[in-house]
């Protein structure tokens, strides 16, 4: 064989292995739990979740097929979780952002209502001693 053949012979090879392990591979599992492999997914299986291997069979990567309603469902829960969540973020920014005048103006009343209320529950505990003490015997 010449030369030159052998060199268009060993490129060709070369340029062909390059061309096969770079095609992807992926790995799914039907709805038996058999595991497949292959470099396409049948349609059937086109709606499941897959693995995309490298050239040694590694996982690589994931592909998500079609989302269920229960993982629908899921994710509307817990979009729904974390609006609560900024929302009372929100109104804990909103009340800690007060100006310093306000924030004591609110502190100031809430400690006169109870110190009012202090005031009432002694009055009302003290009468009866009061009543007592006025009372001629």
């Amino acid at each position: 064989m010449n030369a030159k053949l052998r060199v268009t012979l060993l490129a060709a090879a070369a340029l062909s292995t390059s061309v096969v392990s770079a095609q992807r591979l992926y790995r799914w599992v039907d709805e038996n739990g058999n595991v497949h492999f292959g470099d396409r997914i049948p349609p059937e299986y086109a709606d499941r979740d897959r693995s995309v291997l490298n050239s040694q069979g590694i996982a690589i990567d994931r592909e998500e097929g079609a989302i269920t309603d229960e993982e629908l469902e899921a994710i509307e829960r817990q979009r729904a979780v974390e609006a609560a969540e900024r929302d009372a973020r929100a109104e804990t920014a909103r009340r800690d952002d007060l100006e310093p005048g306000r924030r004591d103006d609110a502190e100031a009343a809430g400690n006169a209502d109870l110190e009012e209320g202090a005031a009432v529950l002694l009055e009302e505990s003290c009468r009866p001693v009061a009543q007592a003490h006025a009372s001629p015997p």
